[in-house]
């Protein structure tokens, strides 16, 4: 059985390219355009890893993090946030909710990504 990953971003052009990505890479992938759509779809999916935008409209990531983690049901599943947002603060707030890991997109290898997410995951 595949992993399954999470996409919760508002970049519908990321949000392609990631899944089209991590699709080739054997992951069984689903997406969200918003944190609230990406709450609604954690439930559903029951996704092993998300990979969480921190800026978006509405609900944010750092929002949609903090209600993931305090959920007993969803607390295990590891997150990684993708943001533009390269403050050091920034890092700190999303690790101090429970991130396990903290990209900044400007600075994204995909290759890296992978390996990170792979590293995350339990081993098949």
């Amino acid at each position: 059985m595949s992993a399954k990953i999470l996409i919760i971003d508002d970049d519908e052009q990321l949000i392609n390219v990631h899944s089209m990505i991590f699709s080739t890479e054997g992951f069984e992938v689903a997406t969200a355009p918003d944190g609230q759509a990406g709450l609604n779809k954690v439930s559903e999916f029951m996704p092993d890893l998300i990979l969480l935008d921190a800026m978006m409209p509405g609900f944010s990531g750092f929002d949609t993090l903090a209600a993931i983690k305090s959920n007993s049901d969803y607390a295990g599943i590891k997150v990684v946030m993708l943001t533009a947002l390269s403050d050091e603060k920034m890092k700190e707030r999303a690790m101090s909710l429970g991130a396990n890991d903290y990209i900044v997109k400007s600075q994204l290898n995909v290759i890296e990504l992978i390996k990170k997410i792979r590293s995350l995951l339990p081993s098949e």
